[in-house]
């Protein structure tokens, strides 16, 4: 009979199981004391609150609104919260902004990127915070509201703000949602005169948002220009505007009616040239888009596939652009080609391929030759200009009668050879006859002109 006897460790034996022991204890220990400290990688802490608060209840439209969305630390536990990092000129988007007319519409959003100029930024620290809520304590972020949704009319509204503060979460419903209500009234004309008064004496500089304070509230002057969106301050923007100033271009770009896109395009051949680039931008978003129209049509687009946006910018085009009002734009084209200034040249090709007329041909083909000449100088603007100038000229391509059929100059062969690809795709003339035509210039010295030959 076997006897089973016990468990003798040898003198090295002891000294692994020691170690192994004391590891584990270790271990644990750290465990136990990394579970006592925050952790951005927990989930949403339920002692987390968060709210939306607006300095008073009810505003004037044309006031300047920013909303403070807070985290507060309801708990007996601190727990961390990730902030900054967020460098966009325009607004915060680590934060979610959206508003409903109470018993209405969803708002809009008032499609900020090319509202205001970057020489205005929201000024951010570049670097990620990570902070500690320690119970009792709250952190506060002021959003500028006139950035997030667009409201233009009075009523009540009901404001909805969320982000995820860097903590790990099941999806992106279990965000937790800061709601306010908040009223707007309509001014009365000596109101809003007032308001505009008030906010163009703002010096300029004063004109943006900074990263709010741990637990405070921003409350430093800043104006935004985008809150004057109904249509009872469009003269006095525009009577501002007429003196150079900027800031009521941007105004004028928010209310969104036809008579403001009227205003706009007096404002395309403006003698300052940066009020002219101003009402560019705002009129270049109200221009008939045939990718938002196709996009909307295809019936593809859901939700989370920026469904809004389409929405918002279709919305936008129904409600501030009419055809009648193509004479007006394209009346600024000759001063834009003949401009000295290569952005305008730029506005001027857009105009052309979006509304192509046969007189633009003499216009295009000298703007194109002086840009092909300039196109083998790399730090050129010109060169820059080329790819419009070549999609103007497609455009212009069916208007065969008025294409040089005996191209001198650069610009005008860019336009013959064009012309001749555009009735190879269209006529049915024979490919043999289409190289016959443009291949006399295939050895050209300049690229640009190689480059269209060999692009099918």
């Amino acid at each position: 009979m076997s006897i089973c006897k016990p468990f003798e460790p040898t003198n090295d034996k002891k000294k692994f199981v020691f170690l192994f022991g004391f590891l584990g204890v270790i271990s644990l220990s750290l465990d136990i004391w990394a579970y006592q400290l925050p952790s951005l990688n927990q989930f949403l802490p339920p002692w987390a609150e968060v709210t939306l608060e607006f300095d008073k209840p009810e505003y004037i439209l044309g006031e300047t609104v920013s909303g403070h969305f807070c985290v507060k630390n309801a708990g007996y536990e601190p727990f961390l919260i990730r902030v900054g990092g967020e460098t966009h000129p325009h607004r915060d988007h680590s934060f979610k902004v959206t508003g409903t007319e109470i018993n209405g519409p969803r708002l809009s959003d008032p499609n900020v990127i090319e509202r205001y100029k970057p020489n205005r930024p929201i000024r951010e620290r570049p670097w990620v915070n990570d902070l500690e809520i320690n119970p009792g304590s709250r952190w506060c972020r002021t959003l500028p509201l006139h950035r997030y949704v667009h409201i233009d009319r009075a009523g009540s509204f009901q404001i909805e703000a969320v982000t995820g503060f860097g903590w790990k979460m099941k999806d992106w419903q279990s965000v937790p949602t800061a709601t306010a209500r908040i009223q707007f009234t309509l001014p009365s004309p000596e109101h809003a005169n007032r308001l505009v008064q008030e906010a163009f004496a703002e010096p300029l500089s004063e004109n943006s948002m900074r990263l709010i304070p741990q637990g405070e509230k921003y409350r430093d002057p800043y104006v935004d220009y985008g809150a004057f969106s109904h249509p009872i301050y469009l003269h006095l923007l525009k009577e501002k505007a007429a003196l150079g100033d900027t800031r009521a271009v941007e105004g004028i770009s928010a209310i969104k009616t036809r008579e403001a896109t009227r205003v706009l395009l007096e404002f395309l051949i403006a003698p300052n040239p940066a009020v002219v680039y101003s009402a560019w931008s705002a009129v270049s978003r109200r221009l008939p888009d045939p990718h938002i129209f196709k996009t909307l049509a295809s019936g593809h687009l859901k939700p989370e596939n920026n469904l809004a946006h389409f929405l918002d910018r279709k919305a936008e085009i129904d409600a501030t652009w009419r055809p009648e009002f193509i004479p007006m734009i394209r009346s600024s084209v000759p001063s834009f080609l003949g401009s000295t200034d290569e952005i305008l040249k730029g506005y001027g090709a857009w105009i052309m391929r979006q509304f192509p007329h046969p007189s633009d041909v003499p216009l295009l083909a000298k703007a194109l030759t002086q840009a092909i000449e300039d196109y083998d100088n790399i730090s050129s603007r010109a060169r820059q200009r080329v790819p419009n100038f070549l999609a103007a000229a497609e455009s212009l391509a069916p208007y065969q009668d008025v294409i040089p059929q005996n191209p001198h100059t650069d610009g005008e062969i860019a336009l013959y050879i064009l012309g001749v690809k555009w009735a190879y795709r269209n006529t049915g003339i024979a490919r043999k006859e289409m190289e016959e035509k443009i291949g006399k210039w295939r050895g050209h010295p300049s690229e640009v002109i190689r480059q269209i030959i060999d692009r099918e």
